[in-house]
């Protein structure tokens, strides 16, 4: 294993060691959340050679492009992987493309990144969202997804919440999934971060060849990191988390995710849960996130039952995201809406639903018009197989029936549970009689696993 260093790290005293002591344990405490070490990551992609002049070019081109009033309603959409009980938790992490001269003016979120931790299942999956994907911005007309920041955060607008509120609206318009929580950070600290963690290792898969790595002055320097196992400290694990000439975004992006891990596992072994009660106050200042501390408590009592094989990740790449020229021949991203929210649904389904794959049928037992429609999608969402859409034989069902076929009980249970229909709901149908033809048996298997026939007792969420 090779010990990379670039410049010697310096020791903190004793009340600089205690703020970074909380600001390792913080960062440990809401990645379990999902929140600040993966956005300290991912803003470090930040670009100054990128949007040197973000603020003149916002001034002066996107808003006048923009139409209508900021959507302030406060309706929200399905939760695709949340059911009332909040078993699952989704944080939108926000990395700011902001300096130090620039506080309290509106930036772009040049990361954001969804973290989704299962709470029964003690699992983490992570979804990155590419900041130059053009998609509808509610309220405003469509953009780059990292200029929703922007533009909640602009106080000619005055939209509620802010640009954290808006970015999570954008992502819920989008692409389905509900989002609790944010947390946003700029880019200071994180070096010191690593080096109070005493570095960290890190397996690099493809060597780092950079000769256009951006200095803190504006300029460039060459860096270059080797593949295999590597003990980095603060400095160099910044590169690798930053460097994005060697390959595109969608590589610098899995190498973010690698270094999250990495950093997660030390400060495991550093045990430092016990000391996060004591240091949230110290991180009040330095983090900008609406997750109640009750809640950064218990999930980070989570932390040691989620190892490495129990956090999956998404990059949404060009396989879901088609490259085109956008007005001025800005390199733009235009989303596969349907294939992202099917693979997000992958990414965060239930093993348990994934192994028994039922094939389901949507039935509508009453007079409104397009309810099985809804339903089917918002099932599919969650990971389900909807195989077929249709209206029920009368339209005067009073409750609705779920009616089970086979074996798969799981997802019958899910399907209770996401409907709000109560596991009263799920009826096991008998299985075909010995005396069944062959004919009849063929068509038996050729039916649905699940048949749910909605009643008047559904209510779809608003």
């Amino acid at each position: 294993m090779a010990d990379i260093t670039s410049g010697g790290v310096s020791r903190p005293g004793k009340g600089g060691r205690a703020l970074l002591l909380a600001v390792m344990a913080f960062s440990f405490a809401v990645f379990v959340a999902g929140s600040f070490v993966f956005a300290y990551l991912f803003v470090f992609s930040a670009s100054a050679e990128i949007y040197p002049d973000v603020l003149p070019k916002i001034g002066a081109v996107l808003l006048p492009a923009i139409t209508g009033k900021p959507d302030d309603s406060n309706k929200s959409i399905a939760d695709p992987v949340a059911d009332g009980s909040k078993r699952r938790i989704n944080i939108l992490l926000m990395g700011l493309d902001q300096r130090d001269d620039e506080k309290g003016t509106p930036t772009r979120s040049d990361s954001m990144i969804i973290v989704s931790v299962d709470q029964d299942k003690k699992t983490v999956g992570m979804i990155s969202l590419p900041r130059d994907m053009w998609v509808k911005i509610p309220g405003f007309q469509d953009n780059r997804i990292n200029v929703a920041n922007f533009l909640g955060d602009d106080l000619r607008y005055k939209y509620p919440g802010g640009g954290p509120a808006l970015a999570k609206k954008t992502v819920e318009a989008n692409f389905g999934i509900q989002m609790d929580y944010y947390a946003r950070v700029n880019f200071r600290g994180f070096e010191r971060i690593v080096d109070t963690l005493g570095g960290v290792t890190v397996d690099v898969e493809n060597p780092i060849r950079d000769n256009e790595y951006p200095t803190e002055d504006y300029g460039t320097m060459s860096i270059y990191i080797p593949t295999g196992v590597q003990h980095m400290n603060g400095k160099v694990a910044l590169q690798y988390a930053r460097s994005r000439h060697s390959e595109n975004d969608f590589g610098r992006a899995k190498r973010q995710q690698n270094l999250l891990v990495a950093i997660k596992d030390k400060a495991l072994a550093l045990d430092v849960i016990p000391k996060i009660p004591s240091l949230m106050g110290t991180m009040k200042d330095m983090i900008d996130t609406d997750i109640p501390p009750t809640d950064i408590l218990r999930l980070a009592g989570l932390a040691k039952g989620i190892n490495s094989t129990r956090v999956s990740s998404l990059v949404i790449d060009e396989k879901l995201a088609i490259p085109f020229r956008g007005e001025g021949g800005a390199d733009l991203l235009a989303p596969n809406v349907p294939e992202i929210r099917k693979a997000i649904a992958a990414l965060l389904a239930d093993p348990a639903i994934k192994n028994e794959a039922a094939n389901i049928e949507l039935q509508n037992g009453t007079a409104r018009s397009g309810l099985a429609t809804k339903a089917g999608d918002f099932l599919t969402d969650l990971g389900c197989n909807v195989a077929k859409v249709t209206g029920a034989d009368r339209t005067d069902y009073k409750t609705t029936q779920i009616q089970l076929f086979t074996d798969k009980k799981a997802t019958a249970a899910l399907i209770a549970d996401t409907l709000k229909v109560g596991q009263q709901a799920v009826v096991v149908m008998p299985s075909p009689t010995p005396s069944a033809t062959a004919a009849s048996q063929k068509s038996a298997n050729a039916g649905p696993d699940i048949r749910v026939i909605l009643g008047q007792d559904y209510t779809p969420p608003q």
